[in-house]
């Protein structure tokens, strides 16, 4: 667990290398222990070195890890599952990342279908994925939209903030701040 947080550590000061050390050490304990819990390992560890590899750049090793974890998760939880999408929008951030904010948005929509069936229109999963639809968006100079979709987003995290990590929570309030503009 120690490896986890100064992974995590490193990642909150960009520091790539150093936490992509961490998650891989991590990741090689799971492979010694594989009882571990699936939310430990796939959603923790990989999420940790997709992230490592993103912030290097090394988009081919975070595409890598990405298909691994669609792999494990479409086999355990299903398609139509929050995992899925949850998976489905880390693709959406690897496009993002190489700035193919066309690809990108796609997979955000797809994860937007699956997570407006399994958990409805005003869950806080919902709302992240509508917020990284309006960031994409407002990369594509579609302002208006965005705009509509992130104030969605804000009216459910102002109904239910739970579930939304401090940053998701900001970069919500980010997008507002830059769309006030237009």
């Amino acid at each position: 667990m120690g490896l986890l947080l100064l992974g995590k550590c490193y990642l909150d000061i960009n520091e790539w290398g150093n936490a992509l050390e961490n998650f891989q050490q991590c990741e090689a304990l799971h492979i010694a222990n594989p009882n571990l819990p699936f939310q430990f390992v796939y959603k923790k560890i990989y999420d940790g070195i997709i992230d490592s590899y993103l912030g290097l750049k090394e988009f081919s090793k975070a595409q890598e890890y990405t298909h691994k974890l669609e792999k494990k998760v479409k086999s355990l939880k299903g398609e139509k599952s929050k995992a899925y999408a949850y998976v489905i929008s880390r693709m959406g951030d690897l496009c993002s990342a190489q700035e193919d904010f066309d690809k990108a948005l796609q997979h955000y929509e797809r994860s937007r279908e699956i997570l407006l069936q399994t958990c409805g229109e005003k869950h806080s999963k919902f709302a992240k994925c509508l917020n990284k639809i309006a960031w994409t968006l407002y990369h594509k100079s579609d302002f208006g939209l965005s705009y509509e979709l992130n104030t969605k987003a804000m009216t459910i995290i102002q109904n239910n903030s739970g579930g939304l990590s401090k940053n998701d929570i900001e970069k919500i309030g980010e997008l507002t701040i830059l769309l006030s503009v237009y």
